[in-house]
């Protein structure tokens, strides 16, 4: 029996997690796991109480310290996540068959098994055996079940949005002009820039909370026949940079917003407990709005979109509230879903945080006063260059920086007020810099390449 790819590579994933001591992301990794690939509640659900048992164990471990007795216990829980990988990629021999249409609809070619000669006249048995070989070997069975249980999901080639010439006046004269833009399943957009350049308008736009003025923005995956807007703004997920406080228990307003998505009854309570699971909420399923730190709050508010099972993802700021390991998690979390075998999203995010989203995004847009400064992926922007630029900080004044890198033929040094970022021919590597700078006895505290980061961009903007 053959895996498909995504399923082969998640659960290599998977084990590999396991063998580098990440359990944490290997239970969440298990749950995307059985959620695409098994299609059974039992075996969701079996990774769903593993995932609250790990936590509640390494809740202890924080708490009264490591021991024998709980190293024990997290191997045996890495071993159970083996057994449910296992549970998954083996469908039971009892399974029952689906259905085979008769043969006379369609030819059956199976290469596997060799052709073999009809029986002479006369004998029953052997004419029995040789129809019993031609019908389904337990190979095929499998086969076929795994394909009607798990087939592999191809990204829909038709995007999610498209914008064209999108454009958005106010009356103080700020405008966003021309803006093209293409948002598809499986990918994920960083939307930068400057503050005031135009990022949360945009958003805005995008999740239909406000009319442009002009350009052409459409729906086709979501709503194929034009811009019915009450079906669109159903299947979009728009969190804002400073969410709404909830009012009651945080998981009752999970149940209820899965509930005005059309999810009842035991459908409503199975997703709302993955989700908590998946994103690490279930502590707090109890607590109210006032109860948890901002950066909880954002992970709630994502979790309240995703329980929409919706089309299209749409993040203002989300990073803000968020410390620096939290937003590691919150963005390796977005690149899962993006990347979902089922369902996958095309996510638009907005963020000061430029390397962290450059780390996960398939390509970024870069804004500065309204306009499009560049679009693509980032090596786009690495062939395009035509200088190397370097982000570093130093104690000495800019006066000094720039005597000392004088022989590398530097053409520009600017002074963000925290760092230095530096302009040199592009024959002129990061190594050659910090030779130049060490033998000069200048000290370098912190020291990036940023010629394929879209960093460099911001060089003289803002002001």
């Amino acid at each position: 029996m053959t895996l498909p790819s995504p399923a082969i590579d998640l659960a290599e994933e998977i084990r590999s997690l396991i063998q580098g001591d990440d359990l944490s992301r290997a239970t969440k990794r298990l749950l995307d796991y059985t959620r695409q690939f098994s299609g059974q509640r039992d075996i969701v659900n079996s990774a769903i109480v593993l995932t609250g048992e790990l936590r509640s164990l390494q809740r202890d471990i924080r708490k009264f310290g490591d021991s024998a007795e709980r190293r024990s216990q997290l191997s045996e829980l890495a071993h159970r996540i083996l057994e449910i990988l296992d549970e998954v990629e083996a469908p039971p021999a009892d399974d029952p068959l689906p259905k085979v249409p008769p043969e006379p609809q369609r030819l059956r070619v199976v290469p596997q098994v060799p052709s073999l000669p009809l029986p002479p006249q006369g004998e029953p048995r052997i004419a029995e055996e040789a129809n019993r070989e031609r019908s389904l070997t337990r190979f095929e069975q499998d086969q076929r079940i795994f394909a009607e249980r798990r087939k592999e999901v191809v990204l829909p080639p038709t995007a999610a949005l498209e914008a064209r010439g999108l454009r958005k006046t106010y009356k103080g004269g700020f405008t966003l002009a021309a803006i093209d833009l293409t948002l598809r399943p499986g990918e994920i957009t960083g939307l930068v820039g400057v503050n005031g350049s135009g990022k949360t308008t945009l958003l805005r736009v995008l999740a239909g909370e406000l009319a442009s003025d002009g350009g052409d923005l459409a729906y086709p995956l979501l709503c194929p026949n034009g811009l019915d807007w009450v079906h669109i703004r159903s299947q979009i997920a728009f969190v804002e940079q400073r969410p709404p406080r909830w009012y009651g228990i945080l998981e009752e307003n999970l149940y209820l917003h899965a509930a005005l998505h059309e999810l009842s009854g035991r459908a409503n309570e199975d997703e709302v407990e993955f989700i908590l699971h998946r994103l690490g909420l279930e502590t707090y399923r109890k607590a109210r709005w006032n109860e948890i730190s901002g950066g909880f709050q954002m992970r709630f508010e994502l979790a309240k979109a995703l329980v929409g099972r919706p089309k299209l993802l749409i993040l203002d700021e989300p990073l803000a509230p968020l410390d620096i390991n939290t937003q590691q998690v919150f963005l390796q979390d977005l690149r899962d879903i993006a990347n979902s075998a089922s369902n996958p999203l095309p996510i638009i995010l907005s963020s000061q945080h430029i390397y962290e989203v450059e780390a996960v995004a398939d390509s970024i847009l870069f804004l500065d006063k309204g306009e499009v400064v560049f679009a693509g992926a980032l090596d786009k922007l690495y062939e395009e260059r035509q200088e190397n630029t370097y982000e570093l900080t130093s104690p000495v004044d800019k006066t000094r920086l720039l005597e000392q890198l004088d022989s590398l033929g530097v053409i520009e040094i600017e002074h963000t007020g925290l760092t230095y970022i530096v302009s040199v021919p592009t024959e002129v590597t990061g190594r050659k810099v910090l030779d130049c700078l060490f033998r000069a006895d200048i000290e370098v505290r912190y020291f990036r390449d940023i010629g394929n980061s879209s960093r460099k961009l911001f060089k003289g903007r803002g002001e």
